[in-house]
């Protein structure tokens, strides 16, 4: 076998184990019922550790605000030769100890929550039905925009309480499902409106 052949051989067997592996994760995040895909930018370079601790702090006071259970599947993602993270994370709402939820009141408060407590220019929140979570879960992974398998240390995966994430993988009664929708804010578009 030649050198160029092998050399091929080897980029194959890459690209197949990559996509394997994309495939894995599409799946593993499609066992969840999720409500919300967040995305969360930083106004400077962060290193992973304080992006792991700024998101904590963000989502910590959320459930006693509002008097729901928050867990969420959180991907930091870094983009290719910058040492700087993005966010994305997949959230779900409990609401087993509150009577009426309704997701579309959720979906105003947390998006006002968001303006006041998160420093960067873009932000955004979608909401995600069946349908949506396997496109969310593929978009999470497009080598150019987000992570790249192909690169060591391109990304870290998270769970903000994970045994809530457990026990409504496997009981969904809870969950209020609605429509497709999105919405999106950004500091800028607040500050506007406040002008």
């Amino acid at each position: 076998m030649e050198i160029f052949e092998i050399k091929k051989a080897s980029e194959e067997m890459s690209s197949n184990l990559i996509q394997q592996t994309i495939k894995g994760y599409q799946e593993f995040i499609g066992q969840y019922p999720f409500n919300f895909f967040l995305t969360l930018t930083f106004r400077s370079r962060i290193a992973l550790e304080k992006a792991e601790k700024k998101i904590r702090i963000f989502l910590s006071p959320i459930s006693r605000l509002y008097k729901i259970r928050l867990g969420a599947l959180i991907f930091f993602v870094k983009k290719t030769r910058e040492d700087n993270f993005h966010i994305h994370s997949f959230l779900i709402v409990d609401g087993t100890f509150r009577k009426n939820l309704d997701l579309t009141d959720f979906e105003t408060f947390f998006l006002k929550y968001l303006s006041r407590h998160w420093e960067a220019r873009q932000c955004s929140l979608k909401v995600l039905n069946e349908g949506t979570i396997p496109i969310y879960a593929k978009y999470v992974f497009e080598e150019k925009k987000n992570i790249s398998l192909r690169y060591k240390d391109n990304y870290a995966m998270e769970f903000y309480r994970p045994n809530l994430l457990k026990r409504l993988r496997s009981s969904q009664g809870s969950l209020i499902s609605f429509p497709l929708g999105e919405k999106e804010i950004s500091r800028d578009q607040e500050d506007s409106e406040h002008t």
